[in-house]
């Protein structure tokens, strides 16, 4: 009896430990659609730093337009390449924007049309367009170079 009232305790400790850590990421989204910055900043962070890709996205916003947060473009790229590196084609369009201004990161128009080119592989028709502005300013040769990039790229 005894072992059956612990295996209920435990059970029920894993279950009101657990729901938090599963809804951390809406509370985040919610707290930052509020502007309540503090919290989405803090509950971002906690996520990204465990390799959550839309957290990292999201602190790369909160970085890159100063939400909550000092205006700093290379954290906001920092958090970007970090999302990026998992697929997230978000954080690889903004990515691409801060590479292509030289914002945040030096400029890179190769870097930029390979992440547009990926945004755009996943669905993003502003990537796309982007990518296409972008191109009528390089060379053949860097467009190549571009696309042999994104051809290679695999998310981790």
């Amino acid at each position: 009896m005894h072992i059956r009232l612990r295996m209920i305790v435990v059970i029920m400790l894993i279950f009101t430990f657990a729901t938090p850590l599963r809804a951390d990421f809406e509370g985040a989204y919610k707290a930052f659609r509020n502007r309540d910055h503090e919290t989405a900043l803090r509950e971002f962070g906690a996520l990204a730093e465990q390799g959550d890709a839309r957290a990292q996205f999201y602190l790369g916003v909160m970085y890159q337009n100063g939400q909550g947060v000092t205006k700093e473009s290379a954290e906001a790229a920092k958090w970007y390449l970090r999302s990026t590196e998992q697929g997230h084609p978000d954080a690889q369009q903004n990515l691409a924007l801060l590479y292509r201004n030289g914002d945040g990161a030096a400029q890179d128009y190769i870097r930029a049309h390979m992440w547009y080119s990926l945004a755009a592989g996943q669905g993003s028709a502003f990537a796309g367009i982007q990518r296409d502005l972008l191109a009528a300013s390089m060379t053949p040769e860097q467009l190549t170079e571009a696309g042999r990039m994104a051809g290679e790229w695999k998310a981790k």
